[in-house]
């Protein structure tokens, strides 16, 4: 994916045993990749033409999706292009948010499963990070059911990621 972007953790875990001299040293190794970048994306609902879809997933923290005021039941979704092992999706919430909203997904875009739920959103909550299993998913929905202030939803990004943990490896 040319417009793939990667970011790798590697954490150091270091064990010692008081009752001997052993001494035991790891590392845990995990690669992220950002997969919905500048993907084909769609709405239940738009507020305006200057709020679509697409502007949640464009990279650029400056431009939003927004939907209509005072609809409660709406859906942003991406088309990922083909089926990835997701695990994690963040969504940065402008100050119109989802009280109750959940993440879904999909292989065909037409029966999606609930990965992840929130129920306690409030305005201006910002970044809510979404971890979950790994699942196989071409599309990634964010469901939303209830509203937490008197304006619609709005999002300023919403990042898809697959996150492949590699394991953990013995330094001697």
């Amino acid at each position: 994916h040319p417009r793939t972007i990667f970011q790798s953790n590697i954490t150091s875990i270091s064990s010692t045993n008081n009752t001997s001299t052993f001494q035991s040293n790891f590392i845990s190794i995990s690669f992220r990749f950002e997969i919905a970048r500048e993907k084909i994306s769609s709405a239940s609902s738009v507020n305006i033409a200057a709020t679509v879809a697409a502007l949640a997933f464009d990279g650029n923290p400056g431009t939003r999706w927004e939907s209509a005021h005072g609809t409660e039941n709406v859906w942003l979704q991406v088309d990922l292009g083909d089926v990835f092992l997701v695990s994690e999706v963040k969504i940065s919430w402008e100050f119109a948010c989802a009280r109750k909203y959940d993440i879904e997904l999909s292989t065909d875009g037409v029966s999606f499963t609930s990965v992840w739920s929130k129920t306690d959103g409030v305005g201006g909550m910002g970044l809510i990070d979404s971890v979950f299993s790994g699942t196989n998913a071409r599309f990634v929905r964010m469901q939303a059911f209830e509203r937490a202030t008197q304006y619609g939803y709005s999002i300023w990004e919403m990042e898809v990621s697959e996150v492949y943990h590699l394991g953990q490896v013995h330094l001697q």
